[in-house]
């Protein structure tokens, strides 16, 4: 799922570049305006209701560059969102692809030329799309390392899992 670290008892992983690949999600939802290459933002209220219940509010809608062949079109901003989400009705909708799903992971093929645009791993009952097709890899990796502890612990850029 990302960078991760265990500090006395305490596992922190990095999700800020992590996607959750979600069959489920209407919508793309993104928690860093950071991983957009463009973006408006929102003047009327739209909110996206949590699982506990809760409504989050749409900060930008815009573009998510995931890879060459993945672009993620009016993806949400959410910034109190604790995860990134792929919406897979959105996005075979918008890049007319297919997604192909099994127990072990999940590919996404473009539906004119048949070549895989993306693939995501089954993990602990969820599916993740894969980092390797991550275009920003290298600022996921340079970010995850190189920033203060105080920045990269924050509740922003990682998830605390109690052990």
């Amino acid at each position: 799922m990302g960078s991760s670290v265990n500090l006395v008892g305490t596992t922190f992983t990095c999700i800020l570049f992590s996607w959750i690949i979600d069959s489920g999600a209407s919508n793309h939802i993104c928690t860093s305006l950071s991983l957009f290459s463009s973006y408006s933002p929102v003047h009327n209220q739209i909110s996206v209701q949590q699982p506990n219940g809760f409504q989050a509010p749409v900060k930008h809608i815009g573009t998510i560059n995931i890879s060459p062949s993945l672009l993620l079109t009016n993806v949400y901003h959410i910034p109190t969102f604790k995860f990134n989400l792929l919406s897979v009705s959105q996005l075979t909708e918008s890049i007319n692809c297919d997604a192909i799903f099994s127990s072990s992971g999940c590919i996404f093929q473009d539906q004119a030329t048949k070549k895989m645009i993306g693939q995501g791993s089954a993990r602990n009952g969820l599916f993740y799309l894969n980092e390797d097709l991550v275009s920003n890899k290298h600022d996921k990796d340079h970010y995850c390392l190189s920033h203060p502890l105080s920045s990269f612990f924050s509740s922003k850029h990682c998830n605390k899992f109690d052990l």
